[in-house]
């Protein structure tokens, strides 16, 4: 395995320690796994058009904006994950921000009944994962973008 591979790795596993550590401590955590794998996309995978970096953004605020929309029209049952994981679907299939990631996160959102906490948690994640991509960059002395 090439270095700056195993250096990618490595940073990987912390910034997924890190966002355990977020989502443990506010009560969320059982929405880790789309984050992670976000990470994992965004950090190792870079190259990929999944992980570019508008793609991720655009697509987490579609999952928040709209998961706050259908919790609050119409609560957690069937009918609310169904309309929301459409629309992020529809979202991620016909515009150029696709991330599939994101569609998980959508589900795993009905996961916990902490709305705010939620959004404000998808930002931090969001952070912490491009602060963990940034670092990767300087150190495999790669362009952002």
């Amino acid at each position: 395995m090439e270095k700056a591979r195993k250096l990618k790795f490595l940073l990987f596993v912390f910034c997924t320690a890190t966002i355990f550590f977020v989502t443990f401590h506010r009560g969320v955590l059982l929405t880790a796994p789309p984050y992670d794998v976000t990470a994992y996309l965004v950090i190792l995978e870079s190259d990929l058009k999944f992980s570019k970096p508008e793609c991720v953004v655009a697509s987490y605020l579609v999952v928040i904006v709209t998961t706050l929309f259908f919790h609050a029209l119409l609560g957690t049952n069937l009918l609310s994950i169904t309309l929301n994981t459409i629309t992020v679907a529809t979202f991620i299939s016909f515009t150029r921000f696709s991330h599939p990631p994101a569609l998980a996160l959508t589900i795993f959102s009905y996961l916990t009944s902490d709305l705010l906490g939620f959004a404000i948690t998808s930002i931090i994640v969001l952070a912490i994962i491009f602060g963990f991509s940034y670092a990767t960059r300087l150190a495999t002395k790669k362009r952002f973008y």
